[in-house]
Formats: C-alpha cells, sequence, structure tokens
C-alpha cells in the first residue's frame, strides 16, 4: 500500500511509517491492519505512527474522518487491546496541533507525541507488555522495510 510501510515483526509494537501521500483507501487498509493485529495479540499492543521527515502530503480531512471514526467505532477494542499510540511527527507545528487534537479529542488509548521515532519507539516500548526488541533494532527494521518498499515500488 502506497504512502505507508507496516512493520510488524516486533509485537507487541507495531510500526506504520508514513512515507508519503495516503488517501482514504490506504487509510482504510491501515485501519484494518491494525484491528487485526489488535485482535490477534494475546496483549495489548503499541502502536508507532512515524511520518519519516520529508514525506509528503499532509492527510486530507477524508483522511482524518476514517481515523476519527476508527476510533469512534472501535472505542472498546482500543481501550481493552491498544497499550498506546505514540506520534513521531519532525515538525514542531505538526505536534503542537496533534497535542490539541488529542487533548480535546480524549481518544480511548493512551498517546504520547515525540520529535523522533527513536522517542516515539522507545515510549511504545515502556507501554508494552513483554517488548521483544530495543529501539535500535525495531528501527534498523523500519528503516530496511522504507529501503525495500522504495526499491520495489
Amino acid at each position: 500500500m502506497s504512502g505507508y510501510v507496516l512493520l510488524d515483526r516486533f509485537s507487541p509494537v507495531l510500526v506504520l511509517r508514513r512515507t508519503g501521500p495516503v488517501d482514504v483507501e490506504a487509510a482504510s487498509h491501515l485501519r484494518d491492519s491494525v484491528n487485526r493485529h489488535l485482535r490477534a495479540s494475546s496483549v495489548p499492543v503499541s502502536v508507532v505512527y512515524d511520518v519519516v521527515p520529508g514525506a509528503r502530503g499532509a492527510p486530507d480531512a477524508a483522511v482524518r474522518k476514517v481515523l476519527g471514526e476508527w476510533m469512534k467505532a472501535e472505542d472498546a477494542l482500543l481501550r481493552r487491546r491498544c497499550a498506546s499510540v505514540e506520534f513521531a511527527f519532525p515538525s514542531a507545528v505538526s505536534r503542537g496541533v496533534l497535542t490539541a487534537i488529542l487533548w480535546m479529542g480524549d481518544p480511548p488509548m493512551p498517546t504520547g507525541v515525540h520529535g523522533t521515532a527513536r522517542a516515539a519507539v522507545e515510549a511504545a516500548l515502556r507501554r508494552a507488555e513483554r517488548p521483544t526488541a530495543a529501539a535500535g533494532e525495531i528501527l534498523r527494521a523500519a528503516d530496511a522495510l522504507v529501503r525495500q518498499s522504495s526499491a520495489t515500488g
């Protein structure tokens, strides 16, 4: 799916790395993938949503609607199975806006907003039960997945 890669080898930490524009189809696929992981895991999952520096195309209103409706529709699942969602945004302005939205929106799971992928992954690991890898290993695997995705398409 274009616009992001999904790293799911390090359960209970799931890394979604946005590499470019995400449309409604990609956002819906992303939502469905996260839901599958939450339902399949034996422990609550920490999700990292990482926007790589230079990723173009902020989510439009239709994409934000898909994700907002997901949080409402899956409130019980997110409360029960999602340890946290940790956001990594390189832009201080984006971090500020997201922090305000999350504060006002009262999401069903704990959240964090971070300036780097490393900080987000480290926060996810702290909130996860029985983490299976260190932050450096997860970030190297995410970098490799982005390179592989770029090379194939």
